[in-house]
């Protein structure tokens, strides 16, 4: 089997059929069989080749405009050259910290993610995964009030451990998890439901600004405040949530900034990366630091915080300031909220609203084959990227990159309104008839 790297940049039709051919067979004999088997059913199997820019390539030089972007990593688009020199030049001199002293990086990062956040919070540890920070911040909650309790939202997420699909609200990923004992679930934005769950054994309330896995519900001003009020009033800790919303995906640095709340703790990730080298932090307040002192290396990682995640991170700021991309988010987030307005008018049958802010959007249509037929079909036929949740397949989840063009958002949603106007024109029946050729290919293939 031909090792990958030694393929050239572009491929032609028999050599990307042979590469295909090959990954295939490693995935159904290694990973994921049923995936394997059902991507060979439809011939709709991408692989991802490079990145350049707004747009993801495949081995033949197809190019797809990514709305995807793995949650909303992809911020500064795909191969950014800031962050990738950044990371070349770090490469070379020393790619991976042997824990024995001190890595610049760490510090400079941390400096800068902390005059950035909201408020005060002046220290920083170093994680790989949002999943991961989010941990740390639970741990430091419990270290810093000596409480067992958390809070956290209905049809929130903060990540896959137990720890938090514990605090976190989607069922569909919860179900059959070992989960903390000690976490209750709230409504979303319902103040009164929330100080009842409260008490003096609660340490945290954890949530997101924006909740993107979920539909992109979004915190107001004042729920936010009353919710830092409430845990004022019984000495717990806020712990914010933004992975996923930080660093500009909002219109703003922080999506707490449209609040004026300053939290406990906040974590951070995604964006961070500049989408090159994982790296994730919490940072958090001096009443925190003080109860960490207690336990020194209270979170410990190999990887963590290693030269080459702290110079993308310091890559990755330096982008965002320099090229106003964080003002260039808040403006083709303008764009798409119109657009998306747009769409509502003109198809109702198909879509009945939009939620979110900034380029984290979401587009409500009216039933799960709407939303599902539109992801398959922008993709297969239009070389765009886009994501509906298997938690709730009628909302589909744009985030584009911040380095989008407007002429990128136009043929975004160009493209949508000519799906919309076809899918309009063909109707119920052909729609599930689309679908239904989709599951029949893929049941003659696992079935085997």
């Amino acid at each position: 089997m031909r090792d990958w790297l030694d393929y050239p940049e572009v491929l032609d039709e028999a050599e990307y059929a042979q590469l295909l051919a090959d990954q295939l067979d490693l995935q159904e004999k290694h990973m994921n069989p049923t995936l394997a088997r059902s991507l060979r059913a439809l011939g709709s199997a991408l692989v991802e080749w490079r990145g350049e820019g707004a747009y993801l390539i495949d081995p033949r030089g197809r190019r797809y405009y990514d709305c995807m972007g793995a949650g909303g990593t992809f911020g500064l688009g795909h191969s950014h050259p800031k962050v990738i020199d950044a990371v070349k030049r770090q490469l070379e001199r020393a790619p991976l910290s042997t824990r024995a002293g001190i890595v610049p990086g760490q510090a400079v990062l941390a400096a800068r993610l902390s005059a950035r956040v909201p408020g005060n919070l002046p220290f920083c540890a170093f994680l790989n995964s949002g999943t991961e920070a989010v941990e740390a911040a639970l741990k430091l909650a419990r270290l810093a009030t000596g409480r067992p309790r958390f809070i956290g939202m209905h049809m929130g997420y903060h990540g896959m451990s137990i720890g938090t699909l514990s605090v976190g609200g989607i069922d569909y990923w919860k179900s059959g998890t070992p989960n903390l004992s000690d976490a209750t679930i709230v409504p979303f934005l319902d103040v009164a439901a929330l100080e009842k769950a409260m008490g003096p054994e609660v340490a945290a309330v954890v949530l997101e600004p924006v909740q993107w896995a979920s539909g992109c519900s979004v915190a107001t001003p004042e729920y936010l405040r009353r919710v830092r009020a409430l845990c004022d009033a019984h000495g717990a800790l806020l712990i914010a949530d933004e992975i996923q919303s930080g660093l500009g995906r909002t219109g703003r640095w922080f999506a707490l900034d449209a609040s004026g709340v300053v939290p406990d703790l906040i974590c951070v990730g995604k964006v961070l990366s500049g989408a090159v080298c994982p790296v994730s932090a919490v940072l958090y307040s001096a009443r925190v630091r003080a109860a960490e002192e207690a336990r020194p290396l209270f979170n410990n990682s190999t990887f963590a915080g290693n030269p080459l995640a702290c110079a993308a991170g310091v890559a990755t700021l330096d982008a965002l300031e320099s090229e106003k991309l964080v003002e260039r988010s808040a403006h083709l987030g303008n764009l798409l909220e119109k657009g998306f307005d747009e769409l509502c008018r003109d198809f109702p049958d198909l879509a009945v609203g939009h939620r979110g802010v900034g380029l984290m959007r979401c587009l409500c249509t009216t039933a799960p084959a709407v939303g599902l037929t539109v992801q398959e079909m922008i993709r297969e036929e239009h070389s765009i990227l886009l994501t509906s949740m298997v938690h709730c397949p009628e909302v589909l989840r744009v985030s584009p990159p911040y380095v989008s063009s407007d002429a990128d958002l136009k043929h975004l949603l160009d493209t949508w309104r000519s799906l919309f106007d076809h899918m309009q024109k063909i109707g119920p029946q052909g729609i599930n008839g689309y679908l239904m050729d989709i599951a029949n290919r893929i049941n003659s293939v696992v079935r085997r």
